[in-house]
């Protein structure tokens, strides 16, 4: 096997240095936490010593320098998304980088049974028993990841201890679904139009879809993460009036096919690369929809809000909550009715149509003609 003197040796996966030796019979990989191969060459020998002497601590290892968190929570993410393409490992993103990284100064040293309580008793004071759990489960996942690298034994992975029995946390009166901005189909409008075709990509010289990018997702009432990951021939051929989405693509893991209204179609064959690939892929164009949103006098929204617009407008027009929820990709209908919920708008379309059924059975009936039986 080429091994060295010392009987280990370093490999590299995805960039990162990986400790490989054979002790008492067993082979081991363990994570040096690190990219540099000056610092590979550094550690590997102090980590194989304190392995066979029983000394080596994966906290100590992967924990001792600033940020060393961080690079492993972006390499297991790197991992997560080349396995499992879709929106959970955004969401796994984003819980990382709001909440638990920040909580322990991404310091991994400091991630400990009591600090993973703490940490509960923390997020239970302002969110949900339910969103907790969410976070908790994006932290028990990286660490399953870690035990399965090598970058931490067995023996010392601290997994996030159960939440205790009648701890509801605390629902956010503005947040979460019952909070969001309602948008009328003319303010929609208006703040589609005020959206620029494109915009600056990171990458000089190139340049994003954004107006499209928005409509589509008004028009197609697709989750934000699955219309990034949208892609040609796969998911849509050129012309054709639906999309084949399948499960790995959506949050839900519900492979739907979705029909298209014409302007969907349109706006595909406008922006779709020619020789195929992402149609879109993964931007931040949330300040662009927060500029058009004050020029066209509107509240500010989210991209999901434009998604929820979207339900609550095709109820109102007449359209079956269990059609809606296939589009959305909703397992089942009771989501579809929180998102799509009741408006003004809805009430007095209710009312309008009830008094014309009055008045047209008012006047078929003869002048002086009691009611039916």
């Amino acid at each position: 096997m080429g091994r060295r003197a010392e009987g280990w040796r370093i490999y590299w996966q995805r960039g990162w240095a990986q400790l490989r030796f054979r002790h008492e019979g067993k082979r081991h990989s363990v994570a040096l936490g690190t990219r540099d191969a000056g610092e590979a060459a550094r550690l590997a020998p102090t980590v194989y010593a304190d392995f066979v002497a029983g000394r080596w601590r994966p906290t100590e290892r992967v924990g001792g320098r600033p940020g060393a968190l961080a690079d492993l929570v972006a390499a297991w993410l790197d991992d997560y998304r080349a396995g499992r393409p879709g929106a959970t490992a955004d969401d796994y993103e984003g819980r990382w980088r709001a909440h638990l990284g920040p909580f322990f100064g991404w310091d991994f040293a400091r991630i400990t049974r009591a600090s993973l309580k703490a940490y509960q008793t923390e997020r239970l004071k302002v969110v949900t028993r339910k969103t907790l759990q969410k976070e908790l489960s994006a932290y028990n996942v990286f660490v399953a990841w870690l035990v399965d690298t090598g970058a931490v034994a067995e023996e010392h992975a601290v997994r996030a201890p159960k939440l205790p029995r009648g701890a509801l946390g605390t629902r956010d009166p503005v947040r979460g679904r019952k909070g969001r901005t309602d948008l009328s189909p003319a303010q929609v409008a208006a703040v589609l139009a005020a959206l620029p075709e494109t915009t600056p990509a990171r990458r000089k010289g190139e340049t994003v879809w954004c107006r499209p990018y928005f409509e589509l997702l008004y028009e197609t009432g697709l989750r934000p993460a699955t219309l990034a990951a949208l892609s040609t021939p796969e998911h849509w051929r050129p012309g054709a009036r639906h999309l084949e989405l399948p499960a790995e693509l959506d949050k839900a893991r519900f492979a739907r096919r979705v029909p298209l209204t014409p302007r969907a179609v349109e706006l595909l064959g406008q922006v779709a690369p020619k020789g195929g690939g992402l149609v879109f892929g993964r931007h931040d164009l949330r300040n662009a929809l927060e500029t058009a949103c004050r020029a066209a006098g509107a509240p500010e929204v989210t991209p999901y809000d434009l998604r929820h617009a979207r339900a609550t407008h095709l109820v109102e027009a007449g359209a079956s909550l269990a059609g809606v929820a296939h589009l959305l990709g909703h397992a089942r209908v009771t989501t579809t009715a929180v998102y799509a919920r009741s408006s003004e708008r809805a009430g007095e379309a209710a009312l309008q149509a009830l008094s014309g059924d009055i008045r047209a059975t008012t006047s078929e009936r003869e002048p002086g003609a009691k009611g039916g039986t």
